[in-house]
């Protein structure tokens, strides 16, 4: 089985990351994240696949299938609630980019959300349509974290880069 351990680490100075979740495994060889996944393999390590994944591992949910920006109106308008307010269980939408990112929501403290995500500082490779895979398992664990933030830092960290919280999609 192929899983992610996270451990809590150091993190540069001035980062609004305080910490890794160390006891959440992800087992990217799970339904979810494969066979049941529709995503999966051209897109395995996106953003998408890893939140798709995420969800229905957890929630047995079948969350949109189309670029990151757009999920949060695409969930909407499939019955989903949705907000502005971090939630445990939720998923995070973020814009300002092409093709957007999004994030599970581990924990909610009220002050710092813990976020576990794919295809984070990669670059990665994008096939073209009908061909190949975007990344092996090997590649997609790699760029896999699982990280807490302050949230009003995290939100802030976002806006100086160009990207906004879209809001969120409540699973619970």
């Amino acid at each position: 089985m192929a899983f992610v351990n996270n451990k809590t680490r150091d993190t540069p100075s001035g980062s609004d990351i305080t910490g890794a979740n160390d006891t959440t495994n992800i087992d990217i060889n799970h339904p979810s994240y494969k066979q049941n996944n529709p995503l999966w393999p051209k897109f395995n390590g996106q953003c998408t696949w890893f939140a798709w994944s995420r969800s229905n591992q957890l929630f047995g949910v079948k969350l949109p299938t189309r670029d990151a920006k757009h999920w949060y109106d695409l969930a909407k308008s499939m019955g989903f609630k949705v907000g502005s307010t971090p939630s445990r269980n939720s998923v995070m939408v973020i814009t300002g980019t092409t093709f957007g990112h999004v994030a599970f929501i581990e924990a909610w403290d009220g002050e710092n959300i813990t976020v576990s995500e794919g295809n984070v500082n990669w670059t990665g490779y994008m096939p073209p349509d009908g061909v190949g895979i975007y990344a092996s398992d090997e590649e997609a664990l790699k760029h896999i974290r699982v990280s807490t933030h302050n949230f009003n830092q995290y939100r802030k960290n976002l806006i100086t880069r160009g990207r906004k919280i879209a809001g969120f999609i409540y699973l619970e």
